[in-house]
This record gives structure tokens, C-alpha cells and sequence, in this order.
């Protein structure tokens, strides 16, 4: 982020030689260049009706450890999602899942993680819960958690966050 704070952003890295550069107009517009093996340019719109209720965005990493041996241990991604002013938590298909829906209650967050999985001829939802903690210091906001996916791969995710619309930096 550009220390005057102005919405611009830029990354490099010499080895392989990646550049990404950017700005972000508010919460729902992100536009920028990238050059890599390849380049070219990229827009991100949010949907403003989700950040509009939005009281803290967070966003963090997520890593499944896979339970099946044959493939590869662990992988790892970027995430983020919301909380409302009535501790209400909700993400999108970015945690490995259809969907996050959860609360947060002093310390602890509880929740469930919603999948889309075959049965029979047709395909239908889950729920599996979701445990955690949230933590609001003078050092900042975060907002961990864990679940086992369907097939025994264990999912943890942390995240940092701030007041939404604000400038923060996590």
C-alpha cells in the first residue's frame, strides 16, 4: 500500500519477475496491471449491497490439510469475508465452501460452512460446523477458525481485520 494512503498499491518481485500495481476507488472497486509470463490488466467489483452491511471485512489465509495421503498435504489461499453490526459473520465460496455463516459472542466465534454435495441423482446441502476465536485489541482484530471438510481434510483459516470504510492498515 502506498504509505500516503491515496488507494494505490504495487508488488514486485525479482525472482520469477512478477509486478502488480493498482488503486481501489472505495470497498466495491478494485483496477490494476500485472505483468508476469504474461500481462495485462484486471478489474474487481464487489457487490455493494454485502459491503454496505458490513461493519468489519477481514481477510487472511486459509490452509486445508488434506486427509488423503495420495495427494498433496496442504494448500493454501486467500480469503475474506464480513461481520455486521450484530456480530453476524458471512463469506462467500472463497473458504473452500459454498458459504459462511456464523456469530461472534465475547471471545468465541460459531458457526457452520455450507456444502454443495452429489447424493443420489441430484445434489444437495450440508452444514458443518465451525469453531473459533475473535479477538479486539488495541493491537488489532482477528478472526480465527477451524472445520473438517467432507472428505477428513481439515480446514483452519486466520484473518486480520478492520472497521469497513475505513483506512486501516492490517
Amino acid at each position: 500500500m502506498s504509505e500516503s494512503l491515496d488507494g494505490t498499491f504495487a508488488q514486485s518481485v525479482a525472482s520469477p519477475s512478477v509486478s502488480l500495481q493498482g488503486s481501489f476507488v472505495d470497498a466495491t472497486y478494485l483496477s490494476g496491471t500485472y505483468l508476469a509470463d504474461v500481462s495485462g490488466s484486471f478489474v474487481a467489483v464487489g457487490d455493494a449491497s454485502v459491503i454496505a452491511t458490513t461493519y468489519y471485512k477481514f481477510t487472511g489465509s486459509i490452509t486445508v490439510t488434506r486427509n488423503d495421503t495420495t495427494t498433496s498435504s496442504a494448500s493454501s489461499r486467500l480469503i475474506s469475508f464480513g461481520m455486521d453490526d450484530s456480530n453476524q459473520v458471512s463469506g462467500s465460496a472463497s473458504l473452500g465452501a459454498d458459504s459462511l455463516a456464523g456469530t461472534v459472542s465475547g471471545s468465541e466465534f460459531t458457526g457452520t460452512v455450507s456444502y454443495l454435495v452429489p447424493y443420489e441423482h441430484h445434489f444437495t446441502t450440508i452444514a458443518i460446523p465451525v469453531s473459533g476465536t475473535y479477538s479486539n485489541t488495541a493491537s488489532g482484530v482477528t478472526l480465527d477458525g477451524q472445520y473438517i471438510q467432507p472428505d477428513g481434510s481439515v480446514v483452519t483459516f486466520s484473518t486480520v481485520g478492520c472497521r469497513a470504510n475505513c483506512a486501516c492498515v492490517a
